[in-house]
């Protein structure tokens, strides 16, 4: 299931991502409308697990063509970065 960008995304002074599990979080600058729209955007009856194997195993798909491709480690993970984030 594909996500539409939430609201708490609209501002970046919002939120972080944590690259090492995938996950957002919210920052303290946060207003009450985003903190309903990360509540919402987590709270759902998506398999998180599974989403996240699904993401790994497709980013690591992409850095073998990619590397394939003769793409440098930066270029590759410059490139996941970006995908990851419109994922959402």
């Amino acid at each position: 299931m594909l996500k539409t960008r939430p609201y708490f995304m609209e501002n970046s002074v919002w939120y972080y991502h944590d690259d090492k599990i995938n996950k957002y979080f919210l920052t303290d600058k946060a207003p009450k409308e985003a903190v309903e729209s990360y509540n919402d955007f987590y709270d759902d009856d998506v398999d998180l697990g599974l989403y996240e194997e699904v993401t790994r195993d497709t980013a690591n798909y992409l850095r073998d063509k990619l590397k394939k491709e003769g793409k440098s480690d930066k270029e590759i993970e410059e490139y996941i970065k970006k995908w990851k984030n419109f994922q959402l």
